[in-house]
């Protein structure tokens, strides 16, 4: 600025100089143009502090090429930043901070790994020694069910049978722990042990799970238990116990039982009768809610003389020692 005011032939000062003479030359033929001398002069006088002032700011300024060059390189850099990561200096500063973050994460990735190494070697360690404590109580429960539906078994017709509950460890650790559960069945003397699904008739299948509902009457959360051939192959007092056992099962579920034995028909709580018949052609089944002689007459017929005197009395008597339990 200084310069361009007072330094060279094209500064101002010399314009004005030029101005001042051009006025002097025009004053000679008119006279009334005295009073712009006051205004150049004027402007001589501001031009002169002008150029005053520059120049002590001037003197204050710390001329520095390198400084310019480092500025101008600052200025390149922040340009491209601007180009590349946002519009603003604002955008660009929270992508600086987004990828410090990335790095930090980068940067503590291996410290992690241990952390969770560590974390894993000790839930590990926790589920095995979960997997070990359910192992025991298996093992104990085990051992007691097992026993008690042992117990159960000779009254229900079979008397050398029994049955014991396997804990087989597995090699890795699933949902339901480490072990594997197997029924296994003795129901006869001589025979070797073998899985229930394997050994046992439907009749015995039946009354095996009968003992098992028995034991576990107060445990499970099955609402309604179905048994087929329960009665197959036994009578007499075995077929009471029976009864017996399923009166037992049903004071805390609803019990269904398809039977052909009296003794067993004669304790439930309800008794329907299902038989086959031809309708137009077409065999049909027909189910009837029997109750009052009806039933005695069902029952004495399952004795084997529906209309026999001997036989309604028994029916009679069955009824009336039974006490319905809801079978």
């Amino acid at each position: 600025i200084a310069m361009s005011v007072d330094g060279d032939e094209a500064d101002a000062q010399s314009a004005l100089g030029a101005a001042a003479r051009a006025i002097t030359q025009l004053e000679r033929l008119d006279p009334s143009i005295a009073g712009w001398r006051e205004l150049l002069e004027a402007a001589e006088a501001n031009l002169s502090e002008l150029a005053l002032a520059a120049r002590e700011y001037a003197s204050t300024v710390d001329a520095d090429p390198d400084h310019l060059v480092e500025v101008e390189r600052r200025r390149d850099v922040l340009y491209r930043l601007r180009h590349k990561y946002g519009e603003t200096l604002t955008e660009v500063l929270e992508t600086a901070t987004e990828a410090a973050a990335e790095l930090d994460l980068l940067d503590t990735a291996d410290h992690d790994l241990e952390r969770l190494a560590e974390r894993r070697e000790e839930a590990d360690a926790a589920l095995t020694a979960a997997a070990v404590e359910l192992r025991r109580l298996r093992t104990a429960a085990a051992d007691a069910l097992g026993d008690a539906v042992t117990a159960l078994l000779p009254r229900l017709g079979m008397p050398h049978g029994r049955l014991t509950v396997a804990v087989m460890p597995l090699e890795a650790i699933g949902e339901a722990g480490g072990d594997d559960i197997a029924f296994v069945v003795q129901l006869n003397p001589g025979m070797e042990p073998r899985p229930l699904a394997q050994v046992a008739s439907g009749g015995e299948l039946s009354r095996v799970m009968l003992a098992l509902k028995v034991v576990l009457a107060d445990h499970d959360a099955v609402p309604t238990l179905v048994f087929d051939e329960v009665d197959q192959g036994i009578g007499g007092e075995v077929a009471v116990q029976v009864a017996e056992a399923l009166a037992v099962v049903a004071q805390h579920r609803q019990v269904l039982v398809i039977t052909h034995l009296p003794q067993i028909a004669a304790r439930a709580a309800h008794h329907l009768s299902i038989a086959k018949r031809a309708a137009g052609g077409v065999a049909t089944s027909d189910v009837r809610v029997l109750d009052g002689a009806d039933r005695t007459e069902e029952i004495a017929r399952m004795l084997g003389d529906a209309d026999g005197a001997v036989a309604l009395e028994h029916a009679a008597a069955l009824l009336k020692e039974a006490s319905p339990a809801g079978v």
